[in-house]
């Protein structure tokens, strides 16, 4: 009896230490500043007018209001309806969209790792598809790039908490 109450004692002690070091190896994983990046001149987190854009009433969302451009209709924002806030931004396949991190649609990856750097996670998804994942856990911004055969095909920058994001699994194509 006594051997099985120091079995069950080593045992919940090693999973102690394992639930240890993975809360330390979250917290340490490195980070990057995505603060300043911008698509079509545009920031996450910051106020739009939404005179200039028009509602896409398809979408019924409780807090937030999708909205997009009739020159550029590839380009969707999500918005906050409280404060006309860009929460999201996603661009699915023009082309003639730039950003200011070195990339637009049809361009190569690596033009983006060169310039934001080695921190970032890289997801595989169906179809030939990967996700290349970069976290800003300071300002709590996501930059998620889609592509395949290494030309993107798609590029979304949130601003959350991460816990309400839609798993990357999901994402159809």
């Amino acid at each position: 009896m006594k051997r099985h109450k120091t079995l069950v004692f080593i045992i919940f002690l090693l999973m102690a230490a394992m639930v240890w070091m993975l809360i330390n190896y979250l917290k340490n994983e490195q980070t990057t500043n995505l603060s300043c990046l911008t698509i079509n001149q545009n920031k996450v987190n910051s106020q739009i007018d939404i005179r200039n854009y028009i509602k896409n009433d398809d979408v019924m969302l409780k807090k937030y209001q999708i909205y997009y451009t009739k020159s550029q209709p590839d380009l969707i924002y999500k918005v906050d309806k409280s404060n006309d806030t860009v929460k999201s931004m996603t661009l699915i396949s023009d082309q003639s969209i730039n950003t200011n991190f070195n990339t637009s649609i049809n361009n190569r990856i690596q033009n983006v790792k060169n310039y934001l750097g080695k921190n970032f996670i890289e997801k595989k998804l169906r179809n030939g598809f990967k996700a290349t994942i970069y976290v800003d856990k300071d300002n709590q911004i996501k930059l998620s790039l889609i592509h395949k055969d290494n030309k993107i095909k798609k590029l979304k920058s949130i601003r959350s908490n991460f816990k309400n994001d839609i798993p990357f699994r999901y994402v159809i194509f």
